[in-house]
């Protein structure tokens, strides 16, 4: 009996240090003691149990991130019809567009008895690729190429209407109508209208608000120079140089 209580005695005071040292612990880890008879006199070791990890999606696994919520995706209108953004024509293009609608006169000069395309000759200025230093075209509607589509305008424009002017009575024009000095008011508009279809390829009431500034147009001029080729020369000019000619 003396022996087991000095056990006792000495087990009790190295409890006493264990726990004063595991004071510095926080938080504090709870240490049951076993009752005199039941076993071993020593505290059992704390268990924890280990963190629980989320269960890793297919997704998430591949390094993919879920999405937090479904993207939104504006409605779509059935009836909208199909619509892109609107291109300036290439020089090429141009080039082509206005000898159409001129009936084959382009935008040249003579020099020393040769015919000179002024579009080719100021291609790179007007922004076509040449393939060494430019690979793309710049087809954005600069003040430069305002400048040069408007002096290619005037030069057609002109020699069209010198073209119609000494053309027989018998044959067709694509510029003047058939008297241009005879027409009357309504005459005036149907020629606007035929006009605006064959350079725009829209068709024009001559009721509608836009008539009105392509006949101010024609009278203003004819107005000033007194003269109705000049008030068709001018609306050529406002054709060809109008967005609704070189964008598409």
């Amino acid at each position: 009996m003396k022996h087991a209580a000095l056990l006792r005695a000495a087990l009790a005071a190295a409890q006493v240090v264990v726990l004063g040292a595991c004071s510095e612990l926080w938080p504090p880890v709870p240490v049951e003691l076993v009752p005199e008879g039941e076993g071993s006199l020593l505290p059992p070791t704390p268990v924890t149990a280990p963190p629980t990890e989320p269960a890793e999606t297919p997704d998430a696994a591949a390094g993919h991130p879920l999405p937090s919520a479904p993207p939104t995706v504006a409605p779509v209108d059935p009836d909208a019809p199909p619509t892109r953004p609107r291109r300036r024509m290439d020089i090429d293009q141009l080039d082509r567009a206005i000898r159409r609608v001129t009936g084959g006169i382009g935008w040249t000069e003579v020099r020393n008895g040769v015919e000179v395309n002024l579009f080719t000759e100021l291609s790179a200025t007007l922004g076509k690729a040449d393939f060494v230093q430019i690979t793309v075209d710049n087809l954005e509607t600069s003040a430069i190429f305002q400048k040069f589509l408007g002096d290619a305008a005037r030069s057609v424009c002109e020699r069209r209407l010198q073209a119609d002017l000494a053309a027989p009575a018998d044959q067709e024009r694509l510029l003047l109508p058939v008297a241009p000095g005879d027409l009357d008011p309504a005459g005036i508009d149907a020629h606007l209208v035929a006009l605006r279809r064959t350079y725009h390829g829209v068709g024009m009431s001559p009721e509608s608000p836009e008539m009105e500034s392509w006949r101010w147009l024609y009278q203003s001029v004819l107005h000033v120079s007194g003269e109705p080729a000049r008030g068709w020369n001018a609306v050529c000019v406002a054709l060809l140089t109008h967005p609704d000619f070189y964008l598409y």
